[in-house]
């Protein structure tokens, strides 16, 4: 099989990069069909052109991520030259822009437009690939799309980057959080479990990340300023990839929103592909893969005081916290890794 990436997806992107590695790994021959052009006509015309040079070698067209606007030319092209279509669509971007970061209003034409690209991306393509089943029942629902249009393939936490490193002995417990700080992180909840626990000389908290929109987040920490709380701005994935595995404790993403509930965030697989203890929030998608008490410890949403307890139970406790850090670990190697993710894929595209 050969297969065609599509687009004007980044490689280097962690969806993009363990789906090209882990197919490789599976003797899965790639072709890139690649164009950064901003405009999108201008983008069609090189994504076209390329294509035709290519397309007697195809048998699949894979529009990777971030590809939303580069659906219509895929199909066409697709459809000329009789080829099948699969759109990595991660993420809705009307749940995104108007539910999630809030950057555009529910009623508006933008949220219009951005709910009926997405509706009609997901109906033209020959199957959808989202990142949890919840999300794709959720789009199903949203978009009102058969779930049979919809396969998952997990995200992975990428074993090349993310990995255990040991740790030297020390007297402190490293919990982190790390992420893009977006309303479904919840990052003030962390802030706020920070706090709760300051008194605790034995634990640091490390908040790892920043934002374009969301301040509220440095409002909480600037208010409430947690005494065992460092923060760490923007830094390489090389080097947050040693922060995390560094970490004992690694906390999920946080709110209540509905993007949330159906997510199972990158930080999650990261903790558990560096075998660091995850604590993660009681949502339909982390229960996929994840059971409370043998590789994560689940906590409610937006609940600062049920985080600080778990925290400090997994603090307590240490034969817990090792054993979720090994059982999650475990876990990612048996089911999670880049080749069997690209496996995973394989199978879908053979299906359909």
């Amino acid at each position: 099989m050969t297969i065609c990436f599509f687009g004007s997806y980044n490689r280097t992107y962690c969806r993009n990069r363990i789906l090209i590695d882990g197919l490789e790994k599976n003797n899965i021959k790639i072709l890139h069909c690649n164009s950064h052009k901003e405009f999108f006509i201008t983008r069609y015309f090189e994504l076209t052109k390329k294509f035709i040079q290519l397309s007697k070698n195809v048998d699949n067209i894979y529009v990777a991520y971030r590809g939303h606007l580069d659906v219509f030319c895929a199909v066409i092209v697709g459809f000329i030259f009789n080829k099948k279509v699969f759109f990595d669509i991660y993420y809705s971007l009307y749940d995104t822009y108007v539910n999630d970061r809030r950057v555009v209003k529910p009623n508006s034409y933008k949220a219009v437009l951005y709910y009926l690209l997405d509706k009609y991306n997901c109906q033209l393509a020959d199957c959808v690939i989202t990142y949890t089943m919840a999300t794709s029942k959720y789009l199903s629902l949203t978009f009102k799309q058969p779930i049979s249009k919809f396969k998952t393939v997990y995200i992975g936490g990428d074993e090349m980057l993310y990995k255990p490193i040991s740790r030297k002995p020390r007297k402190k417990i490293i919990v982190e959080f790390h992420g893009w700080f977006t309303r479904m992180q919840g990052a003030e909840y962390f802030i706020q479990a920070a706090k709760l626990l300051e008194n605790k000389k034995n634990i640091e908290f490390r908040l790892i990340g920043n934002t374009v929109n969301y301040g509220y987040v440095f409002e909480v920490l600037q208010k409430l300023k947690p005494k065992t709380l460092n923060y760490f701005k923007n830094m390489s994935e090389k080097k947050l990839a040693k922060k995390i595995a560094n970490a004992d404790i690694s906390v999920g993403h946080l709110s209540n929103i509905t993007k949330a509930h159906v997510s199972i965030s990158n930080k999650m697989y990261h903790a558990i592909s560096c075998k660091v203890a995850l604590i993660a929030a009681n949502y339909e998608a982390t229960k996929e893969l994840l059971t409370s008490g043998k590789n994560c410890l689940l906590v409610k949403p937006e609940n600062a005081c049920d985080l600080a307890n778990k925290i400090n139970t997994l603090i307590e406790n240490r034969n817990l916290r090792n054993k979720i850090a090994s059982s999650g670990y475990k876990y990612h190697q048996k089911y999670l890794t880049n080749k069997i993710i690209g496996k995973s894929l394989i199978n879908i595209i053979r299906a359909v």
